[in-house]
């Protein structure tokens, strides 16, 4: 049951990256990089590639990702 239902059940990138904003407002590595490899099945290294190719914006002061570029 565990892996095989993980493996149906695993979400798309896009859409966690869409569903985190709209609940947190931001993504943050140290608070939801597990999260995100558990319900997307990307790597660990791979976080960062993809918060930039949903064109979201890194504030290098707080450590999160939004959609506003900082400083806005």
């Amino acid at each position: 049951v565990g892996s095989e239902m993980c493996i149906r059940d695993r979400m798309d990138i896009n859409d966690w990256i869409d569903q985190t904003l709209a609940v947190k407002g931001y993504i943050q590595a140290q608070e939801d990089r597990e999260d995100f490899i558990l319900r997307t099945g990307a790597g660990a290294t791979k976080f960062n590639k993809w918060m930039k190719k949903a064109g979201l914006f890194f504030n290098k002061q707080t450590g999160r990702w939004t959609r506003n570029k900082p400083g806005r």
